[in-house]
């Protein structure tokens, strides 16, 4: 009976483990940080998973840090909807790539909203009160870490860009 456990144990273990590596997209394109295998097709679709090794989420506050040692997919890391029709957000996020490609975007009811550069902190107004907001992670080998903070204001229409001149 031991043996039949043991044996089932491990052909378990095996699986995971070769399930892990199996979604692995390598990083093909040397120094280029951008994407090369995953498409923006395959982002908008929600369809493709990630696989994730040492992942880390800390929020203190209204500040959270979410680190990755190994990540290969597509991830939501937030997403956003007000449950008050008189406010509106704003999302700063600073983005860090260590290794691997990267590419962080919002998706505003599934269409894409803007892609955040890798190389420096970024503020964007989230100012329609009725979208659901996603900030989507796409990685490839990608070793990174990003910080961002959503604050939540009230919707003040002198606020919004094209009123400020």
């Amino acid at each position: 009976m031991k043996k039949v456990l043991v044996s089932i144990l491990a052909f378990i273990l095996c699986a995971v483990f070769c399930s892990c590596t199996a979604m692995n997209i390598e990083d093909a394109n040397g120094e280029d940080t951008a994407l090369c295998s995953i498409t923006e097709e395959d982002i908008l679709s929600g369809k493709l998973g990630s696989t994730l090794f040492g992942s880390s989420r800390v929020t203190l506050n209204d500040n959270t840090t979410y680190s990755v040692k190994k990540m290969s997919g597509v991830l939501i890391l937030e997403t956003i909807k007000s449950s008050n029709k008189d406010t509106v957000f704003t999302l700063t996020l600073t983005p860090e790539l260590i290794s691997g490609n990267l590419r962080i975007l919002l998706l505003g009811d599934g269409e894409l909203v803007t892609d955040f550069p890798l190389d420096k902190a970024t503020t964007f107004l989230l100012d329609n009160p009725e979208c659901k907001y996603e900030l989507v992670v796409a990685g490839e080998s990608a070793e990174f870490s990003v910080k961002y903070t959503i604050t939540e204001k009230d919707y003040v229409k002198e606020d919004l860009p094209e009123h400020k001149k």
